[in-house]
């Protein structure tokens, strides 16, 4: 009964924190997306932990607002927690070379209704693939140029735009379609909505999820790179994520395969680096070998809600250098993000903070420098 009570207390919680943001400024989008994904992650660590009893595996569930967590799937024992992310664009900030998705990644704005033709193959293994989950302000941005990097996002249709990063356009959700319309065509890559099978997130059935894809980001997929909408990996986002690409039927004006998905998105949490591989393996194979970004990870048990251990400051180096060297390494990755750009990462542990004021901690210096 206590644990059923924290989770009740959570989810209030959580429909508290995750207030309207749609017109709120970019500064303090960030700070309801940190405030959001902390308390959305103790929320479903609680309901995994329930339904986990007599499973050896842990549960884990955590949510993020623009950024969202999500709870641990069972898609593979040793997958860890996760949240929905879909996933990022990259561009380096030092180079030309884009290693993202193996569409068109062309600049030009595109009313057409027509799908872009892939004229490349998915990342390569060589290509840089790393990308910002931005929930900094806009004076930290200079603390992170110069560096060999990808690409940027922050969950919301507006994101920074920096010389030599791609900028992924983000329509979270319902709350944020009207600013999503506006600028769209101002962005070569559209993100689908975030964590589509959490109530704390997006939280939309999957006709709704089709319907807003279908009309609102499918059709201008020309020149584009279309990023799948995001589920957490609980056991229900490889089902939701099925039923989506089952449901989503084809448009005469568009010739393209897949609902138009050029990218799948991941989002995980655990201790656990080989879990996030395995989760994001099977994310590949089984959803048409389709490239994927890994848009939200970090080193997060979320069992301390529980009276259980977090990661420690040397677990979490581990994981997330594990998972950048594996992502880097990995042909069909074309991106990954990790969790920690930002000054208060809510109720993940501070540990796998990248940034911290006006300085980069040694973790972010480690990723920026690889």
């Amino acid at each position: 009964m206590a644990i059923i009570t924290r989770i009740v207390a959570a989810a209030t919680l959580a429909s508290i924190v995750f207030a309207d943001i749609a017109g709120a400024s970019a500064a303090e989008n960030y700070a309801i997306a940190a405030q959001r994904a902390r308390a959305h992650n103790a929320h479903h660590e609680r309901a995994a932990n329930v339904n986990a009893a007599g499973r050896s595996e842990r549960k884990q569930r955590r949510g993020v607002e623009k950024r969202c967590k999500a709870s641990t799937t069972s898609v593979a024992p040793t997958t860890s927690h996760t949240s929905t992310v879909p996933t990022s664009t990259h561009k380096a900030a030092v180079t030309t070379t884009t290693t993202h998705k193996a569409v068109v990644v062309s600049t030009h704005k595109t009313t057409s209704t027509e799908k872009a033709v892939e004229t490349s193959s998915p990342g390569s293994s060589t290509g840089n693939k790393k990308y910002f989950a931005w929930g900094g302000s806009n004076s930290q941005l200079s603390l992170l140029t110069g560096n060999s990097l990808a690409g940027i996002y922050n969950w919301g249709p507006s994101p920074p735009k920096v010389d030599g990063l791609i900028s992924v356009c983000t329509l979270w959700g319902e709350k944020s379609l009207s600013t999503f319309r506006s600028n769209r065509e101002k962005y070569t890559h559209l993100m689908g909505m975030n964590e589509v099978n959490l109530d704390a997130q997006a939280d939309m059935s999957i006709s709704e999820t089709i319907s807003m894809w279908n009309a609102e980001i499918r059709p201008y997929g020309k020149g584009r790179t279309l990023y799948a909408p995001s589920v957490t990996t609980a056991a229900s986002g490889m089902t939701y994520l099925q039923g989506f690409f089952d449901g989503c039927g084809t448009i005469s004006s568009i010739s393209d395969s897949h609902c138009g998905v050029d990218v799948l998105q991941a989002h995980v949490y655990g201790k656990d680096p080989q879990g996030l591989i395995d989760y994001v393996t099977k994310l590949h194979t089984t959803f048409y070998n389709l490239p994927v970004i890994i848009s939200e990870f970090a080193c997060q048990s979320f069992v301390s809600v529980a009276g259980g251990e977090d990661c420690t400051a040397s677990e979490a180096t581990t994981y997330v250098q594990t998972v950048t060297k594996w992502a880097m390494e990995t042909d069909w990755i074309v991106g990954v993000a990790p969790f920690g750009f930002m000054d208060d990462l809510g109720n993940v542990n501070q540990v796998n903070a990248m940034i911290n004021g006006n300085s980069v901690t040694s973790l972010g210096k480690w990723f920026l420098n690889y």
